[in-house]
């Protein structure tokens, strides 16, 4: 055997020491491989994305948005079911029933050009016959009046226009009307025929009526009576009994109808016609709210004032009543006498008439005005102000108070156009950032501009982060150069301690490259396999060959280290040999 000197026995330590620090690290790293691998967080990606960033804007310092033109824009019809309230059959495309409202988009294309604001232009009707009301992309038309109107829009540049024509039209009768296939009343009684709607919306896999009922008129229906001496039916549907017996009631909209049996039973108790009444409101000034314009018509059902009925001393056997307004677009009254304001400004006259007696009537006069905002604040403030990027664009929308505010649409203006510019899109306002800077911006209603606020932005320079493509393009660059690296390093790491411990014997020298890329191998298999069972990760062949290269190149460097050394060391030897 060879005798260790003092010299060499060190040398071997330190070589001890060193191979057990890099498989040590080696076995270090591959856990963290094994653990970032079973994160739903990519630890690496987070790393990696601040590190690709870094990169790419050092070697794009003045890098800017690509700005895409604007290709086309198209004034288009909004589907059936975009909202429960936008569509009621039975009318043409290019008409809008009275009272009634109609969603349109402006669509811009292609859907990611830089600039997708624009403006629109009502020819034909005034803004109080038509009212047109802005939403980002949507428009809201709602008639007033009987008129032929036409709705323009073109995008900011000018250089794409359409246009849609539209006629107002009155409302039709219900056309799948009833639901009593039979009514029994008792003498002296009255009822009213129950309609439903033939459009139905699924919502949640459960049908819901699609169409308030505003968008029927009852009183186009035409009611008879095959026996009027035992019920008779009013311009409301409401049957009204005159003595026992059987009648057929036949509904009619002129193209259809539909036939009930109304069977009237004796009343045991003297009948008492109705001869007076007094009525009152809560109140007779009503805030304008428009439920059509608002998304949540449940929510949107909200009555302004109720009118009471009292019928003093004698109460008549029927005591039903029936109310309508001399103005719906003013005043809005239900069945059972709950007001609101609606649309149009002005004086509306409620009528309150007994069912039984239809000359036996009161009358209420409302007013309606507009309910003004009295505050605004941004919704999700955090992201709506942090600092937008030069070259891009974002919306902002508002919380109002109160929330059934009648126009909600502002206006705007910026400090500095040279850093932001701003735009209005009715309730929704766009933020351009145009060069880095700080600046402020003001917003205010467009009915209350004493509310005007004012908010500050920072506009910073364009990263690549910034780009549409980078989620694609990090994502390449974190696995064909993040994990190649880690793997790579990790091959280094392993293959070196293997040597530099085991090297020395024979057997084991020539194994220890094999072993270390096998178990390389293995552990770019295992992480991909972890990964596929981890929730917004998924595993997959491609990236096993990729990390399985990447420790093969740092397997292959020490490799080639170890031979660039022995071949060193046989040239040292042959020239003392030569000696």
């Amino acid at each position: 055997m060879e005798e260790l000197t003092p010299k060499k026995s060190k040398g071997k330590l330190i070589r001890k020491i060193f191979g057990w620090i890099s498989l040590g690290s080696g076995i270090a790293l591959s856990l963290f491989i094994i653990v970032n691998s079973s994160l739903s967080g990519d630890i690496s990606g987070w790393f990696s994305s601040s590190i690709f960033t870094k990169i790419s804007d050092m070697f794009q310092p003045n890098k800017t948005a690509p700005t895409v033109n604007v290709t086309g824009a198209d004034l288009v019809l909004a589907t059936k079911n975009a909202f429960k309230w936008n569509y009621v059959s039975g009318y043409a495309e290019d008409e809008i029933p009275l009272g009634c409202t109609r969603r349109m988009l402006f669509n811009i294309k292609p859907n990611d050009a830089s600039n997708k604001n624009y403006t629109y232009t009502l020819t034909g009707a005034t803004s109080s016959q038509v009212i047109v009301t802005q939403e980002g992309s949507n428009l809201y038309i709602q008639p007033n009046e009987l008129v032929n109107f036409t709705i323009e829009c073109k995008t900011s540049d000018g250089n794409y226009i359409s246009s849609k024509s539209f006629k107002t039209v009155e409302l039709i009768a219900p056309q799948d009307y009833v639901v009593n296939e039979s009514m029994t009343l008792v003498n002296g009684k009255s009822k009213q025929i129950e309609f439903t709607y033939s459009d139905v919306f699924i919502k949640n896999g459960n049908p819901e009526k699609l169409m308030p009922e505003r968008y029927y008129d009852v009183s186009k229906l035409e009611f008879t009576s095959s026996n009027e001496n035992v019920v008779s039916v009013n311009t409301q549907g409401y049957v009204i009994a005159h003595s026992v017996g059987t009648s057929l009631v036949t509904i009619s909209d002129g193209i259809a109808s539909k036939v009930i049996n109304v069977e009237v039973a004796n009343n045991e108790e003297a009948v008492v016609e109705p001869t007076s009444f007094e009525v009152s409101a809560d109140k007779t000034t009503l805030g304008l709210q428009d439920m059509d314009n608002d998304r949540s018509p449940a929510e949107g059902e909200i009555y302004h004032s109720h009118i009471s009925v009292n019928w003093g001393a004698n109460t008549p056997t029927d005591d039903s009543l029936f109310y309508e307004s001399s103005d719906p677009l003013i005043a809005k009254v239900d069945s059972l006498g709950n007001v609101r304001g609606y649309r149009k400004e002005g004086e509306a006259v409620i009528t309150v008439r007994s069912v039984r007696n239809p000359s036996l009537f009161k009358e209420i006069t409302f007013t309606s005005s507009p309910v003004l905002m009295t505050d605004f604040s941004l919704k999700n403030p955090e992201t709506a102000l942090e600092a937008i990027a030069k070259g891009k664009s974002r919306d902002i929308s508002f919380n109002v108070t109160p929330s059934k505010a009648t126009n909600k649409t502002f206006e705007c203006s910026s400090e500095n156009v040279s850093i932001l510019t701003v735009t209005s899109k009715g309730s929704i306002i766009n933020l351009t950032g145009i060069n880095p800077g700080t600046t402020s911006f003001s917003v205010w209603p467009k009915d209350n501009p004493s509310l005007k606020k004012t908010f500050t932005i920072e506009v910073r320079p364009y990263s690549v982060a910034d780009d549409p493509n980078y989620n694609e393009e990090h994502s390449a660059f974190r696995k064909n150069i993040g994990h190649f690296s880690a793997f790579l390093v990790d091959g280094v790491l392993l293959t070196l301690g293997l040597i530099l411990l085991f090297g020395d014997k024979s057997l084991f020298k020539y194994f220890s490259y094999l072993i270390s890329l096998t178990f390389g191998v293995s552990l770019a298999g295992l992480t991909e396999i972890i990964q596929h069972f981890v929730p917004t990760r998924n595993g997959n062949l491609t990236d096993v060959l990729i990390d399985s290269a990447g420790y093969f190149i740092g397997v292959l460097i020490i490799l080639g280290i170890f031979m660039v050394i022995e071949l060193v060391k046989f040239f040292i030897r042959r020239k003392k040999e030569k000696k």
